[in-house]
């Protein structure tokens, strides 16, 4: 069963002018709820009634409806599209101030002695339950390495990515990519090398279409080169390793339960991959 917000506005006609008397405050919406409220009403020729609409967690847009009452209040009929009703009517995507204006001179014969009561309500309204991601990422270009995203999203969210190669030389001195060490002299490597990738993020997810949710955050990651000495000892190829800031974006493709992902991640504004994931949105 529908649950109805509404707003009674009192107006007596007499000939040309107009009283009126608004009621019921704003309410703190619920989530999944709608709260209409805090209005005022201007009266005139155009009867221009101010409201304040606010939504609760998960609402994505409502539907408003303006209705009439001939009798005091007794029995109600909700008032048909017109030229004559003009703002903030039918599909609201969004809380905040609104407005609607009703030109009551235009129908001042038809409405003249009578007792009216205005209404407007929250005729229906569209939630956006909470959904809940899973899925594996892997970069594979120019290296592999792979990891898990989490996350929870009603119109926006959050998430949390790490991914790595799981590759974590012990690293005994520096030196550059042309061999020569940060204390003095050549590295006499013998011929193996190492890759170490890491990157952790966290961010928000954008709930954009039934199946389209943009992502973005930051984080920090790592990606390492390592050249081994005769002696078995790993140095660190300072110029060729990166660490700092990480940086990625992307978009979440749901089919159904299942999610597609790709995007693009950055570290130290140095090192950039691909990537791509799948999993669930549940």
């Amino acid at each position: 069963m529908k649950r109805y917000i509404s707003l009674f506005i009192s107006v007596l006609l007499v000939s040309m002018g107009i009283s009126s008397q608004t009621a019921e405050h704003l309410k703190v919406p619920e989530p999944g709820q709608v709260s209409l409220g805090n209005v005022q009403v201007e009266i005139g020729p155009v009867l221009n009634i101010r409201y304040t609409l606010r939504f609760g967690e998960g609402v994505d847009w409502c539907r408003i409806g303006l209705f009439l009452s001939r009798d005091g209040g007794n029995s109600y009929s909700r008032l048909p599209d017109s030229e004559y009703i003009t703002g903030d009517l039918g599909k609201i995507t969004s809380g905040g101030d609104k407005s609607i204006k009703y030109n009551v001179s235009k129908v001042k014969q038809e409405l003249a002695g009578k007792q009216l009561d205005f209404k407007v309500e929250v005729l229906s309204k569209n939630i956006i339950r909470r959904e809940y991601l899973i899925a594996g990422t892997a970069s594979v270009y120019p290296g592999l390495s792979y990891g898990l995203m989490v996350g929870t999203v009603r119109k926006t969210g959050f998430y949390i990515k790490a991914r790595s190669n799981f590759v974590f030389p012990a690293s005994s001195y520096s030196c550059n990519s042309s061999g020569v060490m940060d204390s003095g002299g050549t590295i006499w490597a013998n011929g193996s090398e190492s890759r170490s990738r890491f990157v952790i993020t966290g961010g928000m997810i954008y709930h954009a279409s039934p199946w389209i949710y943009p992502y973005a955050g930051v984080g920090y990651g790592s990606k390492l080169l390592y050249l081994q000495d005769i002696q078995d000892n790993w140095a660190t190829v300072s110029d060729l390793s990166y660490k700092g800031v990480s940086l990625d974006a992307g978009l979440l493709l749901k089919i159904r339960k299942f999610v597609l992902s790709a995007g693009v991640c950055n570290t130290a504004f140095k090192y950039t991959e691909g990537e791509i994931g799948v999993g669930f949105l549940f």
